[in-house]
């Protein structure tokens, strides 16, 4: 039987907090390694991030080091939903979260390529859970053909996660030890930190081939403002 949402994040809650930030940034590095030696990764242009809390994998250091190669935003809350607000190093973290968000115009979220999607929990299903606001299943609804990538610390993956109609599975999950893709029922394998072995088989063939129609210089691609007026 799946357990309960509200148990799970209580769950997931004790776990993080068993973990010191030397041991986060260690399985950061792992997976963050690991997506940069994917397919996807390097065909897409446009990737959307998140700017980390203290409990989830840590991202403030693959933010600075993707946005000097890549086209890389962050999300911002707006009400109930997130705008899409391009990277310029200077963040605010005066709002209700207290997260670190962009302060430049918004843009249209059908122009990303590759979104990399943080979470409470994922299982072995491809499925996630957040926070319980429903901010990334209304954004991911919006973005069809954005590959979609979880990615948690190794304890944030559990069996089951009861699955809601509006809940948005993951193309693909990575964790420092385990991958899973659409075309697996289970996680497999293992993402080793030797050389040459940071792309899990899987993810090579779960990963969409970013073409023409996302090439970084097609100018029907290029994220263009959404002009939303404050």
């Amino acid at each position: 039987m799946s357990i309960e949402k509200t148990e799970l994040r209580k769950l997931m809650r004790a776990r993080k907090r068993a973990l010191d930030e030397t041991q986060k940034q260690r399985e950061a590095d792992a997976v963050f390694a690991a997506v940069e030696a994917l397919d996807v990764f390097r065909n897409a242009q446009h990737i959307l991030l998140y700017y980390s809390l203290p409990d989830e994998l840590p991202t403030h250091r693959i933010v600075q080091r993707w946005a000097q190669s890549k086209t890389v935003y962050l999300p911002r809350v707006k009400g109930d939903d997130l705008e899409i607000v391009p990277y310029d190093d200077s963040l605010s973290d005066d709002n209700a979260f207290h997260i670190g968000e962009p302060q430049g115009e918004a843009v249209d979220p059908a122009c990303l390529q590759m979104i990399v999607v943080p979470g409470v929990a994922f299982d072995l299903h491809g499925n996630r859970m957040g926070r319980g606001k429903g901010f990334y299943d209304r954004l991911l609804a919006t973005t069809p053909r954005a590959f979609k990538l979880g990615v948690a610390l190794d304890c944030q993956i559990v069996d089951d996660i009861p699955v809601e109609p509006h809940d948005k599975p993951m193309d693909a999950i990575l964790t420092p030890s385990h991958h899973w893709g659409q075309t697996s029922d289970k996680l497999r394998g293992r993402v080793s930190d030797s050389e040459g072995e940071h792309t899990p088989p899987a993810l090579r063939a779960t990963a969409p081939n970013l073409g023409e129609d996302f090439a970084s210089d097609n100018p029907q691609n290029q994220c263009i403002s959404n002009q939303i007026e404050s």
